[in-house]
């Protein structure tokens, strides 16, 4: 079993990608499992469910000081081997808003969407990311794999504060290995801190099936939802609509390989999420 005796902590991990990862990483020998999340509720139940040493703690990832609390306290009750970081919020709009007619509102529509994601995806992942390498530095060791997305480097109308926040993820991440480095050759001194990330293309989460539910309850019903199923699948190379389960493979098989460090693995693409 690939992670075996190994203790994990997951921000986001009460669904999609996330719950995905806790609930493959529990059948491969995990030692501890910490599911952060805003969703008490679910992440309580995955919890429950998962069983053995998986617990759940509500955290805001917008909260920086927080952050750095509980995973401090947690690093102290067991060293922390794995972080898995997949917090993430995603919700409909383009540069000009949703659409309202005044342009007042418009523009605070982009506005206040675009700080809300730059908050959680952007800001919140990246110090969850900081505070870990803060704690892996002192016996220099630890695994960081971060969820960024292909829209980080694709073109999707109507989602631009998500591609912006995600495309600011990834090059966090590079850094983030760059810093572990000097000179381009590893900094021997710091041991093996590893950070990697995956970039997935379509997703069938629960946000993707709730809205393929809203579909079928519209005017278009059935045949609308079989049009964006095929609009999902011809907008990335491979023609498939990824899984959670196959994208917290990948994230078990990063968070197990010290060979590469700095790298988004980009899953089911390149895409095109132009629409």
């Amino acid at each position: 079993m690939r992670l075996t005796g190994k203790k994990l902590v997951v921000p986001g991990g009460a669904s999609g990608i996330g719950e995905a990862f806790v609930r493959l990483a529990s059948t491969e020998g995990a030692a501890e499992i910490v599911i952060y999340d805003v969703n008490a509720e679910a992440g309580e139940r995955i919890a429950a469910e998962v069983g053995g040493d998986c617990r759940f703690t509500r955290l805001d990832v917008t909260d920086a000081s927080a952050i750095w609390d509980s995973v401090a306290a947690e690093d102290v009750r067991g060293p922390i081997d794995i972080a898995v970081i997949c917090a993430g919020v995603v919700s409909p709009c383009g540069i000009l808003g949703r659409g309202a007619s005044d342009p007042r509102t418009a523009y605070l529509e982009f506005a206040r969407e675009f700080e809300r994601q730059t908050r959680v995806n952007l800001l919140g992942n990246g110090n969850f990311l900081a505070a870990m390498m803060q704690l892996y530095l002192p016996r220099k060791a630890g695994v960081a794999v971060v969820v960024s997305s292909v829209a980080a480097n694709s073109e999707m109308a109507g989602r631009t504060p998500y591609a912006a926040t995600k495309a600011g993820l990834s090059m966090l991440v590079r850094n983030a290995a760059n810093d572990l480095y000097v000179a381009g050759r590893p900094d021997q001194s710091l041991g093996e801190i590893v950070v990697n990330g995956v970039a997935p293309a379509r997703v069938e989460t629960a946000l993707m099936i709730n809205n393929l539910r809203l579909l079928r309850e519209g005017p278009g019903g059935e045949q609308a939802v079989e049009a964006a199923k095929r609009k999902f699948r011809s907008s990335q190379h491979s023609g498939k609509i990824l899984t959670p389960e196959y994208v917290a493979d990948w994230l078990v098989r990063l968070a197990t390989d010290p060979l590469t460090s700095g790298t988004i693995f980009q899953l089911g693409g390149p895409a095109n999420f132009f629409e």
